[in-house]
């Protein structure tokens, strides 16, 4: 491959005399086993890294099989736990109490049925900076939250850590509060890292895109000392629930939720002081998908179905605006009923000239719709007038469809590709009433899928390439999973993510990541001179154990055993040859063969090495085997092998999925 056309969008595709490849179809690829090279780039597309074991377990299986058992999630509905919540939940008395019932052992409010479990306090330690010095020191204790129980629910804490040496710069970091934000975005890569055969995590990463929000933007003053980390936290949960279910219901869910409602600016959107950012973001991004028109020609909405769906939503907030955003609320004198009893809410032409509202009540007759029912209905008619009309729904359709498709196949989408695939997924989608499952079972187990022309065709995003070493290589730490060390790996990779070219998981605009609209570049945002040198970094310190650039404690290990790794999975005969060994790495770990000079390179990486000059690899293997025990001589395995590894992460065809 050539580095510079790969770092670039191509001139001269246009001008290629050899015929395009074949698209295929929507049709059913095969009812039998999937070739190995064909498997891998099906889990690679719908999960973050191949485990071998998988890979092995799952050669075994039918194609059918393997999509019905990616197609689950056993994720818990968050309203299990947000149901049982009593009024004022935020005051003296339900906090009280919570916080006796997890110093005694108990976690009330069904907390401990949430699948996966909601992220805990393992958070309270010592710290010290520099390592092994007290010039800096902080203790880190929550006071309502002991270590390993959830603190999705607790009151929010703006109280300082205590330190003897208090600097300005460090103000925010020394919260609980902080604290728990961080440990959530761990908890995110743990449920990433820990994914069983499931896209499940990957759908929910997509969601987080699709409806993308963050939790460090807030009307509540202070940051923190409130529960807006709280509600990122069931917001995250919310997309997991339905990230393979219904999309109208969840498009639905979240236009009302606090963490968007924050985010988009719905919680101050009220008839005294309409706010029009979701109004607009609904139709523009989430929904219709389309700009507005500037005239009402009926081509797409208009400026004032912006300003009409804004007082459409208008009155909705969290249920207690101060401090708690964990549920929905709906507010009669907020909403805009309008200014008389024939006062409706009129779209444009686009919509068929549609009028919602007309409940004779007025502005300041309000208290007439006592439990907010008439007003709440104007959302519902909205969602049934876009759900039930042909020409919507196939709008709605393929602006889902094309990002889905986008995402898990192809940024590139030809007039072949939207005439056959991307009509053909939207008729199912349609035909389905917007349940997403059957289209992922159409599209994965379709001839289009698994044509060449898809393989590869993908940058891998930053997520993928951080979490996968930590699964294909199948990484070791000192200490439990569930304890401070794993939530501080997860918070590293988290930072490092967003330096390996800025896929954060919480975003600061309504369209997420540049990578899936931003033509024609796409995908090629992820990669570029800077972002590459920065994986290079991170992918040499992570799998020689180097966590000083990361994090300042010593008091846990990470390790990658790269010698029992190829032992277990390709066997002593192969492992310890290094023309086997680099032809089995290679038809694991990428999805495009490396071109041959690649090759060639890869190869002679397991022939020498500083620290065992002139030994060969056969040599070296044979005195491990021959003494197991031998730490020294296992090492200079480990070393050839990490450095074949390290020169292929500077590939262009590691970096492809």
């Amino acid at each position: 491959m050539n580095r510079r056309n790969f770092l670039k969008v191509s001139k001269k595709s246009a001008t290629l005399s050899a015929p395009p490849p074949p698209i295929g179809d929507l049709n059913l690829y095969t009812s039998g086993k999937l070739s190995k090279p064909e498997l891998i780039h099906l889990f690679k597309r719908t999960m973050y890294g191949l485990k071998y074991s998988d890979l092995t377990l799952y050669s075994n299986k039918n194609l059918p099989e393997i999509i019905a058992q990616l197609l689950t999630n056993d994720a818990t509905d968050p309203d299990l736990v947000l149901s049982q919540l009593p009024d004022k939940y935020w005051e003296a008395p339900f906090m009280d109490k919570l916080k006796a019932d997890l110093f005694a052992g108990k976690t009330p409010y069904n907390l401990d049925k949430m699948v996966p479990s909601p992220p805990e306090n393992f958070y309270n330690r010592d710290y010290y900076w520099p390592r092994g010095t007290k010039n800096e020191y902080w203790k880190i204790y929550d006071d309502d939250v002991p270590e390993g129980k959830p603190f999705v629910l607790s009151r929010a804490s703006d109280k300082s850590i205590v330190s003897n040496e208090f600097k300005s710069v460090y103000t925010t970091f020394h919260t609980i509060d902080y604290q728990r934000w961080t440990s959530k975005l761990s908890w995110r890569y743990q449920q990433m890292i820990s994914q069983q055969i499931s896209i499940r995590e990957k759908m929910t990463l997509f969601w987080s895109n699709f409806f993308p929000t963050s939790s460090t933007k807030t009307y509540l003053g202070n940051y923190y000392g409130n529960f807006q980390h709280h509600a990122g936290y069931w917001y995250d949960q919310l997309l997991r629930f339905h990230s393979i279910g219904n999309y109208r219901t969840l498009l639905r869910k979240v236009t009302t939720h606090p963490q968007m409602l924050n985010f988009l600016d719905g919680i101050v959107n009220n008839v005294q002081n309409p706010n029009q950012n979701y109004g607009r973001e609904l139709q523009e991004v989430y929904a219709i998908g389309l700009t507005p028109s500037a005239v009402d020609d009926g081509s797409s909405y208009t400026e004032q179905d912006v300003v009409e769906l804004s007082r459409i939503l208008s009155g909705w907030e969290s249920d207690h605006a101060a401090y708690g955003l964990l549920r929905e609320k709906f507010s009669p004198w907020k909403h805009d009923y309008g200014k008389t009893t024939s006062d409706t809410k009129k779209l444009s032409r686009f919509y068929n000239n549609k009028e919602i509202g007309n409940h004779g009540i007025t502005n300041s007759t309000y208290q007439l719709d006592t439990d907010g029912t008439k007003g709440k209905s104007e959302l519902e008619e909205y969602f049934n007038l876009i759900f039930s009309d042909p020409r919507l729904q196939k709008i709605i359709a393929q602006n889902v469809i094309r990002k889905l498709y986008r995402y898990f196949v192809n940024t590139h989408i030809s007039d072949e590709v939207e005439s056959v695939i991307i009509n053909g997924l939207v008729d199912e989608l349609i035909k389905q009433n917007f349940e997403i499952k059957p289209v992922l079972k159409m599209l994965f187990s379709s001839n289009h899928f698994y044509q060449i022309i898809n393989r590869g065709a993908l940058i891998k995003p930053p997520v993928d390439h951080a979490v996968s070493i930590f699964r294909e290589f199948e990484y070791k730490i000192s200490l439990p999973e569930r304890s401070l060390a794993f939530y501080e790996l997860c918070n590293m990779i988290n930072f490092s993510v967003v330096q390996d070219n800025g896929q954060s998981i919480e975003f600061v605009n309504a369209f997420g990541w540049r990578a899936y609209y931003d033509r024609p570049v796409y995908d090629r945002n992820w990669l570029n001179g800077s972002s590459m040198v920065t994986r290079i970094r991170h992918f040499s310190n992570l799998i020689n154990g180097n966590l000083y650039e990361y994090t300042n404690r010593d008091f846990w290990t990470l390790q990658f055993d790269f010698v029992d790794l190829v032992i277990q999975h390709f066997g002593v005969s192969r492992a310890r040859n290094e023309t086997t060994l680099s032809e089995d790495l290679l038809a694991w770990l990428l999805v495009v063969p490396l071109c041959p000079d690649s090759k060639i390179i890869f190869q002679d990486k397991f022939k020498d090495h500083v620290n065992s000059k002139g030994m060969k690899f056969n040599d070296l293997f044979s005195n491990y085997l021959a003494d197991p025990t031998n730490q020294n001589a296992k090492k200079l395995v480990q070393e050839r092998i990490i450095e074949a590894l390290m020169y292929l992460n500077t590939t262009e065809e590691f970096h492809l999925i």
